[in-house]
């Protein structure tokens, strides 16, 4: 008697509720895919690494060896390196990618001095 009860009771509220479940799981599957589109991470960090060696070229900033980027469109890359006379040098891309095209603003600190770059191309 007890299971005809609940079979009674729970059977209308499955009928509610798988709808919504099945829906909220097709839902969450879409939002948490990645898009295979957009610049490739080789390209945007090697792009992001080019254009902090141009800022420190603009502000006479001499590098010691080559700037190293981490990271991907859209999304934070970032990058670090030093100059010549041993200063820590990072900087910060916040990248936006729209189809192959990837550009957002661009932060350069060498030391303690911050340089802004705001709408770098990092494709």
């Amino acid at each position: 008697m007890i299971g005809d009860y609940l079979g009674m009771r729970l059977l209308p509220r499955a009928r509610i509720l798988f709808p919504a479940v099945a829906l909220t799981v097709v839902l969450a599957a879409g939002c948490g895919s990645k898009s295979t589109a957009g610049p490739s991470k080789a390209r945007v960090r090697s792009t992001t690494a080019a254009d902090v060696v141009a800022v420190l070229k603009a502000h006479n900033v001499a590098l010691k060896g080559t700037i190293s980027c981490y990271g991907q469109a859209p999304g934070i890359v970032d990058c670090s390196g030093s100059t010549t006379g041993g200063t820590m040098i990072t900087a910060t891309l916040q990248a936006s990618a729209s189809g192959l095209s990837c550009s957002g603003p661009l932060v350069v600190n060498v030391g303690k001095t911050q340089y802004n770059a705001p709408d770098e191309k990092c494709s």
